[in-house]
């Protein structure tokens, strides 16, 4: 496979105690990726965060997508809140090789950032199977 995850631990996420954390300042978006035959789709679940608030950049062959899931101020209702979305910035990011960075794709519908990586044509060919018959 020539798309590997490349994100950096965020050790102190679980070094700190989110019970009594108000504020939840670690936000880590999830992604689904499907290989097939002629390109990579990367899904990545973004809800409550606007496209604007999104960037995505390439550089020496890292997929890098980021942005900033921003907390919505309420006033507390009740003697009694509870909050348990996360907030604050994001990044993920991928080592792409024999992708078509040219013709990469990138939709937003309904809080999912989808993908599209086309693989260069030459890999595609190369993978390609022929099945022969057997006489």
């Amino acid at each position: 496979m020539t798309l590997t995850f490349w994100n950096k631990p965020f050790l102190s996420s679980f070094l700190e105690d989110d019970f009594k954390k108000e504020d939840r300042e670690f936000f880590s978006p999830k992604a689904n990726i499907v290989e097939n035959e002629k390109s990579f789709l990367i899904d990545i679940e973004l809800p409550g965060v606007k496209k604007e608030e999104v960037d995505i950049v390439i550089k020496n062959n890292i997929l890098v997508v980021k942005g900033e899931k921003r907390k919505e101020t309420k006033e507390k209702e009740g003697a009694y809140s509870s909050f348990e979305s996360y907030y604050g910035s994001f990044e993920r990011s991928w080592k792409i090789e024999n992708v078509e960075e040219g013709k990469i794709e990138a939709s937003f519908v309904d809080g999912v950032l989808k993908l599209v990586l086309p693989k260069k044509k030459d890999i595609v060919e190369k993978e390609r199977v022929k099945k022969i018959p057997v006489k």
